[in-house]
């Protein structure tokens, strides 16, 4: 045995100690060499080609480890020479804004993508390297991990061989087609649209005659207590155009300081998702005040008391909506009109409407109960909540036949208050001929929008 020949010749096994060392390095290679292959065949350049070309590819490209914070590759504007394929963790690419005239805005980083392991892709600087052109974004390690560098020369090199030139094609050929048709970003990284103040302050002064008719009409379905169709138009218009333009500026500030906290590490990147809550949420807490004052300019014929005590009526209950509200504004909005098939439209105006309207759907429906508790307590602030949705819960049973046994019948009357309750339809009306207002009026007068 090994122990007994040892025994025997201390340094006779040393060889075949050495040769087992040195197989299990070359196993330990070729099974790196072999995640590397499989990382490439994932890349739109390297998709197409032949085991063959892919292992002579893999073969010649030099292994790297990464920490978090590490940069991988240049920064955004900076000629990119090299590839990275990354086998083991992550990296995230960001990029600056940038202006008209050219220049990078610094105060904002837009989030681009995650790359590496586990991820959808896996390569840094694939579309940039074969002329050295400049980075679309920069890239930091947050985590650590493994890369591999193919140089641009050394690409270039293979290139020149009709062969690979053919397979490379046609895997950059695959993948244009691919992302034009999937490529789209998820609800809560939906980039913020720098404000045009004078823009949105139109749209807003227009959208405030609407609201203040939809709303009287909602009060009045609710309660079948007409008042005014206009009220106190000299406060709504200035607090109605304050309160647009703080749901788009809010959400902007946040979104930067959000981004700027992530840039420069304060901020925790495995939290990254609950921190994109905050330019989603923030807004419309912050907001809920003006939100009172308007709601309150419609209530004087049934609430009698001063206005600026008013306005607190129903405060907890109109929170939840305004940050319904304002993810349906921002947030939302974009979404959708980044969804509608191009089959549908590929006019900016039409989409524009379209995925306001649809919005404007989603926000209105699940906005509803809060509106409603919110106004009940606005317009009768002597009851409780309990009291108002139990009114409402009553309204909901009258449509319910009398046939339907008494238990059974209040069941389905709260689902009902709560699925379907009274002025749904009024409410979802109002909410998306605000966001068709508000989103239209201020991207066409948007001289910014013209120019793209």
């Amino acid at each position: 045995s090994e122990i007994e020949l040892m025994k025997v010749h201390p340094h006779a096994a040393l060889p075949k100690l050495g040769m087992e060392s040195e197989c299990k390095a070359r196993s330990k290679e070729e099974s790196e060499r072999e995640e590397l292959r499989e990382a490439l065949r994932k890349t739109c350049m390297f998709s197409a080609l032949s085991d063959e070309h892919l292992v002579e590819i893999s073969n010649t490209m030099q292994r790297t480890t990464f920490n978090p914070g590490d940069r991988l590759g240049p920064l955004q504007g900076e000629p990119t020479s090299v590839i990275f394929v990354i086998t083991e963790g992550t990296v995230t690419r960001r990029r600056r804004w940038r202006q008209p005239d050219g220049t990078l805005v610094d105060s904002h980083q837009e989030f681009v993508e995650s790359v590496g392991a586990g991820e959808k892709l896996c390569a840094v600087g694939a579309l940039h390297a074969l002329n050295q052109e400049p980075s679309h974004a920069t890239s930091i390690a947050t985590s650590a991990g493994v890369a591999w560098i193919l140089q641009s020369d050394t690409l270039a090199s293979y290139l020149t061989r009709p062969s690979i030139t053919k397979q490379v094609i046609a895997g950059l050929t695959s993948e244009i087609v691919h992302m034009s048709e999937l490529y789209r970003h998820p609800l809560l990284e939906q980039p913020p649209q720098m404000i045009n103040i004078a823009a949105v302050s139109v749209a807003a002064a227009f959208e405030a005659y609407y609201r203040a008719f939809m709303n009287s009409l909602m009060n009045a379905t609710l309660t079948g207590e007409r008042g005014a169709y206009f009220p106190n138009m000299h406060v709504q218009i200035p607090s109605r155009v304050a309160y647009i333009n703080g749901f788009k500026a809010t959400r902007q500030w946040l979104a930067n300081v959000v981004d700027g906290g992530m840039d420069s590490r304060q901020f925790d990147e495995r939290y990254r998702e609950e921190l994109l809550l905050v330019p989603a949420l923030l807004p419309g807490l912050f907001m809920t005040p003006v939100s009172g004052l308007l709601e309150a300019c419609n209530a004087g014929h049934s609430n009698r008391e001063p206005l600026w005590r008013r306005m607190w009526r129903g405060f907890l209950p109109r929170t939840f909506r305004e940050v319904i509200f304002g993810v349906g504004l921002n947030q939302l909005s974009d979404y959708c009109e980044e969804r509608v098939p191009n089959s549908l439209s590929t006019t900016k105006v039409i989409r524009n409407g379209i995925g306001s309207v649809t919005a404007g759907i989603f926000a209105g429906y699940f906005s509803h109960v809060p509106h409603n508790l919110s106004t009940m307590k606005l317009l009768h602030p002597d009851g409780s909540y309990a009291t108002h949705f139990s009114r409402l819960v009553d309204q909901a049973q009258n449509s319910i036949p009398a046939d339907v046994p008494s238990r059974l019948r209040r069941s389905l009357a709260v689902t009902r208050a709560i699925v379907w309750p009274t002025g749904v339809m009024v409410r979802s009306t109002q909410i998306i001929g605000s966001f068709v207002i508000l989103n239209g009026v201020s991207h066409l007068l948007d001289v910014r929008q013209w120019r793209r």
